[in-house]
């Protein structure tokens, strides 16, 4: 693809290229205004609104200019986070299946040498760590949780699940991408330091038969999770008045 013979785009919000600027650039806005392939500003048809008197939920920004460099790191970024993506969302359905069955085998294992914990609630996840922990609301003994830790702790489950935990994590990330936006799961705040508030082991092996892993994680998610990324939000520097840069921020 050719990028220097892009068309003459039009828009009706904000204005701005996302060549580098210096101290000395201004943003422009206008309705109805148009930039050619050369980045040159053309005057608008209809009177500029005030933007300083805009607020974030009124303005829309769109990036019009372009960079040749910029413009194909920022497709090759978002190519990688596609990639990303994928592989995560196939990696969740078949480490899911795999740890499916290793669970099925502990469980046994539980049942027959503490055949009274399978009338108790419990659950588990994996730490920071990736150790093992125990969830419950009480119906546990310390004895009990110390058992159970022990006992998923040193099978080939875990190793499983922390794969498949770092490939939950992956998909979400990739999925809001570099943008830190999304309407989908990436709108969801899914991290190593707060994984095991959010998914439950437990309740998502007992669930899923493996195709539908992703499905399974977006309802934990969407249960769970906080979704701060649903939205974006804009950060409007000012320079001698007029707004001179946007960018995202987290």
């Amino acid at each position: 693809m050719d990028i220097n013979a892009l068309p003459t785009i039009s828009t009706n919000s904000a204005k701005f290229s996302t060549d580098k600027h210096d101290s000395s650039d201004v943003l422009y806005s206008a309705t109805n205004s148009t930039y050619d392939t050369n980045n040159s500003f053309i005057s608008p048809k209809e009177k500029q609104p005030d933007l300083q008197v805009l607020s974030p939920d009124e303005m829309t920004v769109e990036i019009i200019g372009y960079n040749p460099k910029g413009f194909l790191a920022a497709q090759e970024e978002r190519s990688h986070e596609a990639t990303q993506a994928l592989d995560s969302y196939i990696q969740n359905i078949v480490l899911s299946k795999t740890a499916k069955d290793q669970f099925s085998q502990v469980s046994n294992d539980i049942a027959q040498e503490r055949p009274e914990l399978m009338n108790k609630k419990w659950d588990f996840s994996l730490n920071a760590r990736d150790d093992i922990v125990i969830l419950h609301n009480g119906d546990l003994t310390d004895e009990d949780v110390n058992w159970l830790q022990d006992r998923l702790q040193y099978t080939g489950l875990k190793e499983t699940l922390a794969e498949l935990k770092s490939s939950m994590i992956t998909l979400v990330e990739s999925e809001r991408g570099s943008d830190m936006y999304s309407t989908n799961l990436g709108r969801y705040d899914l991290t190593e330091a707060n994984f095991d508030q959010i998914v439950h082991f437990g309740e998502f092996l007992n669930s899923t038969n493996g195709a539908d892993a992703n499905q399974i994680l977006t309802s934990q998610l969407t249960l769970r999770a906080n979704d701060p990324y649903k939205n974006p939000t804009y950060e409007y520097l000012m320079l001698n008045e007029h707004l001179t840069n946007t960018r995202p921020t987290p």
